[in-house]
Order: structure tokens, then C-alpha cells, then sequence
């Protein structure tokens, strides 16, 4: 399978190096207002049968039924957590619409953040994309009308409310998605993804595990793992992890009665602000540790919450890699404990695009702590 993500790879690179195209396209929104044109004219005269019964198998389904499918996502340079949000939801709309995911790779706006995407989600998640979900052909290359679209963040927005209801009969349905970022999009089908994602992190299982000592994961403590997020973060829009929090965090989990039984580990994209107030952390409780990511994939960190962490607190909130971070701490784990930082971001209007019963898992727990000197915009 390995072998198999690799060859996708340098199929999808030699497609974007004979086509190279500049992602600059304004993306279109449906306005259902709108009179009738050529398009919803042909959507009007098109007559489907009804759709098949889908298979119980990851990202198949047993139509012939299209959802053409782009992400703004895969479109721009993000990271990883975003790209598999991309796809987990996009998988997850094409089920409920009945319907086969294609990512179109020879679309014009499928440049090299695009293929970089699909090969990085194909790699470290053998079978999350099926070779069937990636189209190579010249059928679907031009940026046309998106019949469905979703630019809503971190809201669940029912699909079937967001586009023509002619347009389901229709056997090519264009869809585009800005970030998806909801689990209720892809939580349904957790029997049939959540074997491959377990695949995924074990391949990384010595990597996570070089990434602390040994003497480090005290045995007998309540490991409490602390994932911060500051690049990109400490502008007026997202709400970045800040010592405020941080230490009103430790304290909280630090009750005098058990303040030895407790050890915190710290991880973040940012490990030289993490050195800069270890010693501040550490009088609240010597217990505490910085594990150093550097030079380790990103799996690496999210199979180490994945076996390690008995308790994890998201701290940047809004971080998309917290957030599976967090995700994967539970997978057959059903008694780990997850918090997050009730404010989720500093941006009103970013805020008019994010639930926390959207965005949070049901059993996750905010915590409602003072932030600083971090006021919200």
C-alpha cells in the first residue's frame, strides 16, 4: 500500500509539471436566489435513477454518482491537520449525499499545494484516499459553477440544505468545501475509518516514543499532555496559547493532595517559547516537561497522545492539529480525558463561523479559564 501512496505521488507530480496553473481564482458561493440559467436548465432536464446502496467501505461507494470534490484546504499551503479535516469531510458529504468522491487532480486549480496534499494524506494514511477517489483524467479540469458549496469553518452544515434539491438527481454533482472543519460531517462512518487511521500511527510508534525518555513518562503519575500553538496564532484572529493560560491550566489539574501524582507534558510548534517559561510552569508543579518534536513527523506527536496521555488539554483551541491530537488520544482509549480552552478565537468574525457542539466532540470538556492580557477582537 506504502508502495502504491508513493507511485500516486509521482504520477500527480509529473500531471502538475506538464499543467502547472496559478491558484487565484475568487471561489464562486450559490446564490439560490438567482434566476434560472443554462446550468440549472440542464439540472432541470437531467433524470437520474435512484442511487445504489452504498458499500461498508471507506471512501467507496457502490454508484455511479459523482461528487466532485475541492477544498480550499488542499488549494492553499496548510497543514496537516487541515488536509485531513479536508478529507474525512468530504468522504463523509459524499456519504450521506450517496455519492463517489473524486478529487479531480488535473483541475486548474489543483496546483502543487493540491497534489503535495493528496500525497501527504495517501502516505501517511494508506487507503484514507482509494486510488478510485482521485481522477487523472481530463473530464473534470476547468473551475466551473460549484453547485454545492460550504465555506463555513468549524459549523456542520447539512449538505443537503445547500444546494438545489434537483441537483441530487443529476449524476455529476461540483463541490467545493473552504476548510470542513466538523466531525459530524465524518463521525458516522468511524467503523469504517477509524482501522485505517490506527494503521497510519503505528508505523510511527518508535518515533513517538524517542521523542520523551524513558525516566520522563513517570509510571506512576496522571499524565496530563498540554498541546500549545503560536505560529500564526498571536495575530487578532485565532487565540494563541499564552502563559496565563497555561498557568491557571497546571493549577487546575494540580490539587494539593495529589500535586506529585500529576506530570505534565508540554508539546508545541513553538519549543523555544516553551523553554522560556518552563521555569515559571515549574513552580507550580516540578513535574512538567517539554517534549521536543523537532525532526519527528507530525504523526510521530499524534501517536504519542495516542498511547501516552491519560489526560489532554487543547490549548490553542482553534489548532486543527490539537484537535486530532486530542481525537486520536481516545481512539480505543474511551476513558481518556479531553479539555479545551473556551475561547476559541479572538476574531468576531471568525467566531460567526465555529459551534463548539460543531467543532468539540460531545465527551470533550471546556475549561472556562482566565487567558491574560489576550483580549478578544
Amino acid at each position: 500500500m506504502l508502495l502504491l501512496s508513493f507511485s500516486l505521488f509521482f504520477l500527480l507530480v509529473a500531471l502538475f509539471e506538464a499543467d502547472p496553473k496559478v491558484c487565484t481564482a475568487l471561489y464562486k458561493v450559490i446564490d439560490e436566489n438567482c434566476p434560472a440559467n443554462a446550468v440549472i436548465q440542464e439540472i432541470l432536464n437531467d433524470e437520474r435513477p435512484e442511487p445504489t446502496k452504498r458499500e461498508s467501505n471507506w471512501g467507496i461507494v457502490d454508484t455511479d454518482r459523482l461528487l466532485i470534490s475541492r477544498s480550499q484546504a488542499f488549494e492553499v499551503g496548510t497543514g496537516l491537520g487541515n488536509r485531513l479535516f479536508a478529507v474525512m469531510s468530504t468522504f463523509g458529504i459524499a456519504n450521506k449525499l450517496n455519492r463517489q468522491a473524486i478529487f479531480p487532480a488535473r483541475h486548474e486549480l489543483c496546483t502543487w499545494h493540491c497534489i503535495e496534499a493528496l500525497w501527504e494524506i495517501s502516505t501517511l494514511f494508506p487507503g484514507l484516499i482509494p486510488e478510485k477517489a482521485i481522477d487523472v483524467s481530463a473530464r473534470h479540469t476547468k473551475n466551473l459553477y460549484d453547485e454545492l458549496v460550504i465555506n463555513e469553518c468549524c459549523l456542520y452544515i447539512d449538505p443537503f440544505k445547500r444546494h438545489f434539491p434537483i441537483q441530487q438527481q443529476q449524476q455529476t454533482l461540483r463541490f467545493y468545501g473552504s476548510f470542513i472543519q466538523s466531525y459530524k460531517y465524518f463521525i458516522d462512518y468511524q467503523d469504517e475509518y477509524e482501522p485505517i487511521l490506527k494503521s497510519g500511527l503505528k508505523a510511527f510508534a518508535k518515533l513517538s516514543a524517542s521523542m520523551a525518555p524513558i525516566e520522563v513518562i513517570d509510571p506512576g503519575a496522571t499524565r496530563i499532555c498540554l498541546h500549545t500553538r503560536r505560529g500564526g496564532f498571536t495575530g487578532d484572529f485565532h487565540q494563541a496559547s499564552n502563559p496565563t493560560f497555561l498557568r491557571n491550566t497546571i493549577q487546575h489539574f494540580s490539587k494539593p493532595k495529589n500535586r506529585r501524582n500529576v506530570q505534565f507534558l508540554l508539546f508545541g510548534d513553538d519549543v523555544d517559547w516553551l523553554r522560556s517559561i518552563e521555569a515559571e510552569m515549574k513552580i507550580l508543579n516540578p513535574n512538567l516537561h517539554i517534549v521536543d518534536q523537532k525532526g519527528s513527523p507530525p504523526v510521530a506527536t499524534w501517536h504519542f497522545f495516542s498511547q501516552y496521555c491519560d489526560k489532554v488539554v487543547i490549548t490553542a483551541s482553534s489548532s486543527t492539529f490539537g484537535w486530532w491530537a486530542a481525537y486520536f488520544s481516545q481512539l480505543g482509549r474511551p476513558n481518556v480525558e479531553v479539555y479545551y480552552n473556551k475561547r476559541f478565537a479572538k476574531s468576531a468574525a471568525y467566531l460567526t463561523q465555529q459551534k463548539d457542539e460543531d467543532f468539540f466532540l460531545p465527551n470533550w470538556i471546556p475549561l472556562d479559564l482566565e487567558n491574560g492580557n489576550d483580549k478578544r477582537k
